[in-house]
């Protein structure tokens, strides 16, 4: 963990609102002199995300990340604790203090990888140029019809034939084998020498919203296969949390962002004037993806292929985007042409056409529904009710479902007022299945966190031990004033270490608020401290005889635990522990 000097992060913190900045990518509703929003970490319809001001810390209820303005940053950035810090640092005018050895190795290891992808990109833009290595991939581009201000915009590039072009090109600039494998820019060979990891293939960097270069995707230039071929995750990418243009796109500010399904999509688009699109990285939509799309844009239109697998991807985009409550369009291509051939042969004005004829989540279901029956049979309007009432009742809007209940009737010859009754139905179904889910969702705020990964534990032990950190963060007199409070009531190795930490910095009359133990605990402590004081929240009165009790609890648990298996005790031993005293 990075000693970075107290004073420095607390002055980090100080400068750094934590409203504020969580409100960048979380839309936050005052609630109780807090702020509850929906989860960017999971995907959730109740808001469960809560920022706690007072404490300037975070916390979420349903999956329990939670935290500081660092952490929550870390998080959402996929940045270490350290390059977090950095980055609030520059964001409030602030030079970084000098950081321990472990630290700055970390650190310099993530700048080194960063270098080597930059100069990689340099180097493949500059094969893309030659005349006789990039003639291929320039006739490829010349018959995508990129122009070469599209080129130079996306930085495309060429990996040439060979084994080992670029580990050469990079050892020759000053990078080890070790930095240039560990960038994910070359694997072992067999032989267990270094070799390139992108051999004949058109590039596509791969750029973060601060500019940096973090990874690449390739294309063949024939019909060999894999067509595609993506970084793998490094210390500076992971492919769920990352977007292909994204760093264009979110300067379009128009509120709809463009999911593609490939690089070569989203670049003509963007060349067609549509710089609103984006792709993703080889896989289908994540959840991280997609709230990361629903923070800069509440309109969304998945443009996919109009195949089997560009139909189910279609499904899981739709189911995701809403649980976001993002406002989702189906593009329908004609002809089953992608995006880039259709703008090719039509022209942006009628691609523009095609974006505002685009398709809601329920037309674009009941259009699918229809092609796998036969409306003219009685089995076939059967079978299309039965599911087009399951997506009807998906619907919020009781409007939206009586127009539908109507549509439906015109298809089949069905009385809307039946199938009215039927929608209905089912949405009393979902809503009990919704209202069951919430039951659940509370109950999770009071059962044993799945953090301490121990089923056995019983839920008042974990909340003695809780509640005990969680008195002491705000009455740090309670640690000499209450008899019995040590680390050795702690059962659980998190709480007793978390404990320690607490108790540690007491001692030494330093403060306790949850941005002050960065040098003392993990950042995975640290979310774990901000939960315990969260959880605290909801029923915990933070007096000496509440806290004078929970010693009491881990004694007798302590006890307990030390008498051995209860099924080897004699009758007066068995009577003698459970004796109320």
């Amino acid at each position: 963990m990075a000693r970075i000097p107290e004073s420095f992060i607390k002055d980090v913190v100080d400068r750094s609102d934590i409203e504020e900045l969580i409100g960048r990518y979380v839309e936050l509703k005052r609630s109780s002199g807090n702020y509850v929003g929906l989860c960017p970490f999971h995907s959730e319809k109740t808001p469960s995300f809560t920022v706690f001001p007072d404490t300037r810390s975070f916390y979420c209820f349903g999956c329990g990340v939670g935290g500081d303005v660092i952490t929550f940053v870390s998080k959402m950035e996929n940045l270490s604790y350290v390059d977090a810090v950095k980055m609030l640092a520059e964001r409030a005018g602030m030079s970084m203090p000098a950081e321990d050895p472990a630290a700055a190795a970390a650190s310099k290891q993530r700048e080194t990888i960063l270098k080597a992808n930059r100069e990689a990109a340099r180097y493949y833009h500059a094969c893309l140029k030659d005349e006789k290595l990039g003639l291929a991939a320039r006739e490829y581009i010349a018959k995508r019809r990129l122009s070469a201000a599209t080129v130079t915009h996306f930085g495309l590039g060429f990996a040439p034939d060979g084994w080992d072009n670029l580990v050469k090109h990079l050892k020759y600039k000053g990078f080890s084998e070790a930095d240039i494998i560990t960038s994910g820019l070359a694997r072992r060979s067999k032989t267990g020498g270094a070799i390139d990891f992108f051999r004949n293939r058109l590039i596509f960097p791969i750029i973060d919203l601060r500019g940096n270069v973090i990874a690449f995707g390739g294309r063949v230039l024939d019909n060999s296969l894999p067509k595609y071929l993506n970084s793998s995750d490094t210390p500076v990418f992971s492919k769920k949390n990352n977007l292909f243009a994204l760093n264009f796109a979110k300067n379009k500010g128009n509120d709809r962002l463009i999911l593609a399904e490939g690089y070569m999509d989203v670049i003509s688009m963007h060349q067609a004037g549509f710089t609103e699109a984006v792709a993703t990285l080889g896989t289908a939509i994540t959840p991280e993806q997609a709230r990361i799309m629903s923070r800069y844009a509440k309109k969304i239109v998945v443009a996919y292929d109009t195949d089997r697998a560009g139909q189910e991807a279609v499904k899981k985009a739709n189911r995701l985007f809403g649980e976001l409550s993002v406002d989702v369009k189906i593009l329908a291509v004609s002809e089953g042409k992608d995006p880039d051939e259709f703008i090719r042969e039509n022209g942006a004005e009628k691609f523009e056409m095609l974006l505002e004829g685009a398709k809601s989540r329920l037309d674009y279901e009941l259009g699918i529904l229809r092609k796998t029956v036969d409306l003219k049979t009685p089995e076939g309007k059967i079978n299309y009710l039965r599911e087009a009432v399951k997506s009807v009742a998906k619907e919020h809007s009781a409007v939206t479902r009586e127009v539908y209940a109507a549509v439906l009737a015109g298809e089949t010859g069905v009385s809307a007022e039946q199938i009215k009754k039927d929608i209905d139905k089912v949405v009393g179904i979902n809503g009990k299945k919704e209202a069951l889910n919430e039951i659940k969702e509370a109950e999770k705020k009071l059962a044993v966190p799945d953090v301490y990964g121990d089923r056995s534990l019983e839920m008042r032990t974990v909340k003695a031990e809780e509640g005990i950190i969680a008195a002491l963060l705000k009455n740090n007199d309670y640690l000499h004033t209450v008899d019995g409070v040590g680390p050795d009531l702690f059962i659980t190795e998190k709480n007793r270490r978390v404990f320690e930490a607490v108790a540690e910095r007491i001692k030494n009359g330093e403060e306790t608020e949850i941005y002050s133990f960065a040098g003392d605990l993990s950042p995975e402590d640290i979310s774990h401290l901000a939960a315990i004081d969260a959880r605290s929240r909801l029923t915990q009165k933070f007096t000496k005889r509440e806290t004078a009790d929970y010693v009491a609890v881990l004694k007798e648990a302590s006890e307990v635990k030390s008498a051995g298996p209860l099924n080897e005790l004699s009758d007066d031993e068995f009577r003698k522990l459970f004796k109320k005293k």
